[in-house]
């Protein structure tokens, strides 16, 4: 247990150091602490999970292989996980690219831990191969930094690119590094990323935003509740406007904490510095809009959803918003229309279906309805507990 947990904190410590030391550099370029693009892996034997030990050429698809290195210690490991196997293994599986999962628990794994991982598997209903780095002699022969990492190797072993961390940008990234290896021309980024790319938040405030969201999520209930203001997540995210005051994103989620936790006087002075603020591109607006809908402001809400039909044409997070007014409404009828359409033609960044059935559009009981509610707009605006 003590091994683990300070294998826990050494990445922890890692991930932050590597956080603070990219500046404005690509993430990409700090994946691998010993390996480079270009560089050959052993040809390792990995025990897989319900099967066979399989070696690396064998787990290649016919044009290569994207490792993806993940604990169930790690939010963004389960996320990752999670992204791979219900999106690229399904996207890039017909394109010859095979993925495996490569878990990096501790550096013995006990009877406990494979307890552990086999439930989490489970939980998140994984179905690519899900391979165990024992001794983590792959991760420190590779050099991963932190978890997760995902590696993409070719059919000869060879590294042809890396990626550390799950940020929101990770989705389209990580697609954009499968597609170059693959010579597939590259679709156009969804706005949020094109947001990200121009105006990438400065001074390390993105860094001190996100333990912010992670601090928050500890106090959360899995019923979406406050029972006080987390003061420590609000320093952080107090600490990221102080970096960037340009930065929407921590200002809304400290509103959003202040209403859970019913400290309207500090919600107020929060909307009043949103408000002279002015966020006004495309991706704040419509965050703008989901942390009103979160806060009960429908009517604002919905003025800005106008807006956004004109600035985010195409952008499925738009009608969702529609549908879930709709919802609060009690216009099931339309928000059931609403909800359907939108999970056929997809695009979302998480799958719907956690909420809503894919075939009436439907929300199900009232307390269903509740949650959709409650925990898609966290979806949208990644803050989510779940």
């Amino acid at each position: 247990m003590r091994a683990h947990n300070e294998k826990k904190i050494f990445t922890l410590f890692l991930a932050i150091l590597i956080s603070l030391f990219m500046g404005v550099k690509s993430s990409r370029s700090f994946a691998l602490r010993t390996l480079s693009r270009g560089d050959t892996i052993k040809n390792y034997e990995v025990p897989i999970l319900e099967g066979n030990t399989q070696t690396m050429e064998k787990l290649c698809g016919e044009k290569g292989l994207l490792l993806v290195f993940w604990t169930t210690w790690s939010e963004r490991s389960l996320q990752l996980i999670t992204y791979a196997n219900q999106e690229l293994a399904k996207e890039y599986g017909e394109k010859g690219i095979n993925i495996v999962g490569i878990n990096v628990e501790s550096q013995s794994i006990t009877s406990g831990e494979m307890k552990t991982i086999t439930e989490t598997v489970e939980r998140l209903n994984v179905s690519i191969p899900l391979g165990i780095d024992r001794d983590l002699v792959m991760y420190d022969e590779i050099g991963v930094i932190s978890t997760p990492t995902t590696v993409l190797v070719s059919k000869e072993l060879k590294i042809e690119g890396a990626y550390p961390g799950f940020p929101t940008a990770a989705r389209e990234e990580l697609k954009s590094m499968l597609n170059a290896f693959l010579g597939i021309e590259e679709k156009k980024p969804t706005e949020e990323v094109r947001y990200l790319m121009a105006k990438k938040p400065k001074n390390n405030a993105l860094l001190f935003y996100n333990l912010g969201k992670n601090l928050y999520k500890r106090y959360v209930s899995m019923k979406d509740e406050l029972t006080r203001v987390p003061r420590n997540a609000v320093d952080k995210l107090d600490d990221s406007i102080e970096r960037d005051p340009d930065f929407y994103s921590p200002y809304l989620l400290k509103a959003i904490i202040f209403h859970k936790a019913k400290e309207e006087e500090k919600k107020k002075e929060t909307l009043k510095s949103i408000e002279e603020r002015a966020f006004s591109e495309p991706v704040e607006v419509r965050d703008l809009a989901y942390m009103y809908f979160i806060l009960g402001m429908l009517d604002r809400s919905g003025e800005l959803i106008v807006k956004l039909k004109e600035m985010l044409p195409d952008e499925p997070t738009v009608p969702l918003l529609e549908a879930l007014l709709a919802l609060s409404q009690d216009k099931k009828e339309e928000a059931s229309a609403q909800f359907k359409e939108i999970m056929e033609k997809g695009g979302l960044p998480f799958d719907l279906a956690e909420f809503i059935d894919p075939e009436t559009g439907g929300a199900g009981s009232a307390e269903g309805a509740d949650m959709a509610v409650r925990l898609i707009p966290e979806k949208v605006l990644n803050i989510s507990k779940k």
